[in-house]
């Protein structure tokens, strides 16, 4: 694995605290709209909280997925 030169055409280049805001967001996005659309279905098909597990679950994969791909992007893999 070689280095990234700093000039590379095409790619911009993050800061250390633009890319740990971008992680945040994600994973707070991914965690809500989990957590909403679990409650939602809860209710609307009065369920127990079966729904708000599954949707907080599917949340917190996403949000490890969607950081996988920011970091391997970062790393220009």
């Amino acid at each position: 694995m070689s280095p990234r030169s700093p000039n590379q055409p095409g790619r911009p280049q993050r800061s250390g605290l633009a890319l740990a805001g971008a992680i945040g967001g994600y994973v707070l996005l991914c965690i809500v709209l989990g957590l909403g659309l679990g409650l939602l279905l809860d209710k609307v098909l009065r369920t127990g909280p079966i729904f708000l597990i599954v949707g907080v679950l599917a949340g917190f994969g996403a949000s490890f997925y969607l950081t996988y791909r920011l970091a391997m992007g970062e790393l220009g893999e």
